[in-house]
């Protein structure tokens, strides 16, 4: 803990002694002050309680569009399973008719065995109280990933009333009834083969009553995924002008309350410039910036979950316009794959901003803390062919520090430097003991030998959403910045003169810890 200052005794010490005039005035401010001062903590509080929950909606709802987007897109990939297998299925029928040879007909069996489960799933799901094991079952044999099962059974059952999945599931009702009558004309097929001799028109009859409804289920496949194309897009756009919206009644309500603080504090400033009533108006004022933050906040997380969310409907566009070919299918899902990482990354990085950590204060090593955080960048480092180097700080005080958000926020310092500094080039860490108004400090360096920062961004780098780094969420140093001020500590950065960048972590020592 820093030293604080002696409390002021209420008496006049030296030359110029307080006249009784001065004291009425002075208490009579003091009044004003207290009442104006309960007035202004009323109404931001209000503020910041619609604020919170206008932000607590937008992850709520982005959260859910993620999972909507994901089981749409796991429906879109299983579509074209269920079509290649049925297409599959189709020609081991041609080359067992062309042939004879019973291996193709149990090729035939093994491949119209995937729709066939789906189907199954299906069945179960409209039930009013479906096995999830027997879902589960299905959605497997029709060879869909077992992570994605969760999802598509709970689109299925909340969605299934909705245009797009109602008429979704009507297709694939329609694709089912199709494939039991390609299994009817299979068993004929195979009948008259397996009679001895085969009938050769009676084969060729058969042949086209598969051919035909090979090409209804060409159509009914397209259907489908045109189908969930469509709900894709919906989805996206949806949760774009939502959170839009959002966004700008926050900034709105904020910039709003914000102005009326300022009203307040000249009016106050007027009438008790000297008084208590001023420092709690800048209090408030404060409070109000805070608020307009969260609108920047608010705003930058629409504007970031915007790019990802029409990456994925572009990619769910162009796979229902590609087919069904499996190799086009992989790429695309790797693409989605990877927006929804992003999404996912961005969300706990806003989470992790936005949450306040209770602190877990413990006496813990200087050393052992760097080496933590050197030790886990390491791999990074090897890849980006960077040198990481500690420099020793055994002979340093122990610090009293909740030890995971430390590590944390030098981990971020660190992780930033290396992906700013060339193959080739050292970061470094070093710690040292200095003295700040009298009282003892640890102070972290990081240096790097990147290109540094531009000078226009200094002022901006522990602004939410700022970054120039490619895949970043822009919370990072924010974050670092907010760990640091939890300990009663703070995060600078600046260029080095003879090239880099440099930031450095300052945290006080507690002696009675």
């Amino acid at each position: 803990m820093l030293p604080s200052q002696p409390a002021w005794d209420g008496r006049c010490h030296g030359d110029f002694p307080m006249s009784r005039r001065a004291i009425e005035v002075s208490s009579s401010a003091d009044r004003q002050g207290h009442r104006l001062a309960t007035l202004l903590s009323r109404r931001p509080a209000v503020s910041f309680t619609l604020l919170a929950l206008l932000l607590g909606g937008m992850l709520v709802i982005t959260r859910e569009a993620i999972e909507v987007i994901s089981a749409v897109r796991a429906y879109v990939g299983g579509e074209g399973l269920w079509s290649k297998a049925q297409k599959d299925a189709v020609y081991q029928l041609a080359q067992y008719a062309a042939t004879g040879k019973i291996e193709y007909y149990q090729r035939y069996l093994r491949d119209i065995a995937v729709p066939l489960a789906d189907r199954r799933a299906r069945e179960e799901l409209e039930k009013p109280r479906p096995d999830p094991q027997v879902v589960a079952q299905g959605f497997i044999g029709g060879r869909n990933h077992p992570q994605d099962v969760d999802r598509m059974a709970r689109l299925f059952r909340h969605f299934r009333r909705v245009s797009f999945m109602a008429q979704a599931i009507s297709i694939w009702q329609s694709a089912d009834l199709e494939i039991a009558r390609l299994q009817a004309v299979a068993e004929r097929l195979h009948a008259a083969l397996e009679s001895r001799p085969p009938v050769p028109l009676r084969v060729a009859a058969l042949l086209a009553e598969i051919d035909a409804v090979n090409t209804r289920l060409t159509g009914l496949e397209n259907g489908f995924s045109r189908t969930l194309g469509a709900a894709a897009r919906f989805i996206g756009r949806a949760v774009f002008w939502t959170l839009l919206g959002a966004g700008a009644v926050t900034f709105l309500l904020a910039t709003a309350v914000q102005e009326w603080l300022l009203q307040s504090l000249r009016s106050a400033e007027r009438n008790a410039r000297e008084s208590e009533a001023v420092k709690a108006l800048h209090e408030s004022l404060r409070h109000s910036q805070t608020m307009a933050a969260l609108g920047e906040l608010v705003a930058g997380v629409a504007h970031a979950v915007r790019n990802p969310l029409f990456g994925l409907s572009a990619t769910l566009d162009a796979l229902a316009l590609d087919g069904s070919s499996e190799i086009v299918c992989k790429k695309y899902i790797a693409v989605l794959k990877k927006d929804v990482e992003r999404l996912s990354r961005m969300m706990k990085a806003l989470l992790e901003y936005a949450k306040p950590r209770a602190l877990h204060r413990a006496l813990e090593s200087v050393d052992s803390v760097l080496g933590e955080a050197v030790g886990s960048l390491l791999p990074l480092a090897e890849r980006r062919q960077v040198c990481l180097l500690k420099r020793d700080a055994a002979a340093l005080p122990a610090l009293s520090i909740d030890r995971q958000p430390i590590v944390e926020l030098l981990q971020c310092l660190l992780e930033n430097a290396i992906y700013h500094s060339p193959p080739g080039t050292v970061v470094e860490v070093a710690a040292q003991e200095v003295e700040r108004a009298g009282w003892p400090w640890i102070e972290i360096s990081v240096w790097d030998k990147g290109e540094g920062f531009d000078a226009a961004d200094l002022q901006h780098v522990f602004e939410p959403f700022f970054g120039r780094r490619s895949g970043g969420a822009g919370l990072g140093l924010a974050i670092a910045q907010r760990l640091a001020g939890s300990h009663g500590g703070r995060v600078s950065v600046g260029n080095r003169t003879e090239g880099g960048a440099w930031a450095v972590v300052e945290l006080p020592i507690d002696l009675v810890a």
